[in-house]
């Protein structure tokens, strides 16, 4: 007598061991968002072993692998395995080559590893696909100037205050590059600009500090730290010599400005000294901060920007006074906002020569072309 196919295969489930082989639940994959998720909160709460270990259980196969990748090579590089950081990056790289923020990695990976060039290259390579990044400008800028690269690092630093003036480390390495010039008046407006727009940031307290210690006419760089200058400030070196000169130190200098700082003053002395001749074209600190300047002279702009400048400091009373006048604040920021953004008006085209109007939402550059705004404020594109 002969079984059927199907009478066959219960026969064979009723052996010893096959009928529980078949009743074992089939492994799960694990959940790809899921660990990545966890891994981003475990990285922001700078839990950076724990992250990388969530990054691992993603496998190969899935969809997610490159994202997977590249976030692992983000937790990797700050918890200093570099080495390791660059071979995840580059697996993901390999996947999907359109993730700025893994050139930005790659290129941190390389400088702590003290291999500039590799991390100029990582930062050119990300900008060839991303012309308008600025975190990649940024970086590229930072690796100039540590590679004592002035005349591209000012190029970079331009292009960066030209496509996001309100942010605030382009200021703080603007100012850096003129300092290691030895151009005074062109540091403090960057930094002061810093400070304007990031008044209780990261590195503010330590901004405060060099413009204090410039105040003073007290080095705030190294010797060996400064380089030959390669910027115009020829418009600026009287002012520089009056600041370094400390004529607005001398207690018949006075302030409406009530705290104890150099900075106070010397600040004062800008605003009323500043070159109003100086060429934009030319120089591009005037073109940048000039109209700020121009608009600390009207109403108690200056005073508030004075205030607002300190809120690092320990004495508190300036933050105290901030707090205390919104609308003193806000007329100042409005009268500011306007000149300093219009810096980023037009920009130059991803591909051979020429600039365009741009546009930006919420920030962010959105569009170039000629356009107008929807009544959504969305932009339109008119023309060809």
């Amino acid at each position: 007598m002969h079984l059927r196919h199907y009478g066959a295969a219960l026969a064979l489930l009723s052996l010893p061991g096959l009928s529980l082989a078949q009743t074992t639940a089939a492994p799960t994959l694990p959940d790809a968002k899921k660990l990545i998720k966890e891994g981003v909160a475990l990285h922001d709460a700078e839990k950076y072993d724990e992250a990388v270990a969530r990054y691992r259980l993603v496998t190969p196969g899935d969809s997610s692998y490159a994202l997977a990748q590249a976030e692992l090579a983000l937790s990797l590089v700050a918890a200093k395995k570099y080495e390791d950081g660059l071979a995840a990056a580059r697996r993901s790289l390999a996947l999907d080559a359109f993730q700025p923020t893994l050139y930005s990695t790659m290129g941190s990976a390389y400088e702590e590893l003290k291999q500039a060039d590799q991390a100029g290259k990582a930062y050119a390579d990300g900008l060839k696909l991303f012309p308008y990044s600025y975190n990649l400008l940024l970086n590229k800028a930072a690796t100039e100037l540590t590679m004592n690269q002035l005349v591209p690092a000012l190029a970079t630093l331009q292009r960066c205050v030209e496509l996001q003036p309100g942010r605030p480390g382009v200021h703080r390495l603007l100012g850096l590059a003129a300092a290691r010039q030895g151009h005074t008046t062109h540091a403090m407006l960057s930094w002061l600009m810093y400070l304007a727009i990031e008044p209780n940031g990261g590195y503010s307290q330590s901004m405060l500090i060099n413009l204090e210690r410039m105040a003073q006419n007290v080095p705030v760089l190294e010797p060996k730290d400064m380089l030959t200058p390669v910027s115009s400030n020829a418009a600026f070196e009287e002012l520089d010599q009056l600041i370094t000169s400390k004529v607005a130190l001398d207690v018949g200098y006075v302030s409406k400005v009530k705290f104890k700082a150099a900075i106070v003053k010397q600040l004062q002395l800008i605003v009323e000294k500043y070159p109003d001749a100086a060429d934009p074209a030319t120089d591009f600190w005037a073109r940048a901060y000039g109209p700020a300047i121009k608009a600390l002279r009207q109403g108690d702009n200056l005073t508030t920007f004075s205030y607002l400048i300190l809120s690092s400091a320990e004495d508190k009373s300036a933050q105290q006074w901030v707090k205390g006048n919104k609308s003193k604040l806000d007329k100042l920021i409005n009268s500011i906002d306007e000149p300093l953004l219009s810096l980023r008006n037009e920009q130059p085209l991803p591909t051979g020569t020429g600039r365009a109007k741009a546009w930006y939402d919420d920030g962010v550059l959105e569009a170039l072309g000629a356009g107008e705004k929807d009544a959504q404020g969305k932009m339109q594109p008119t023309g060809d």
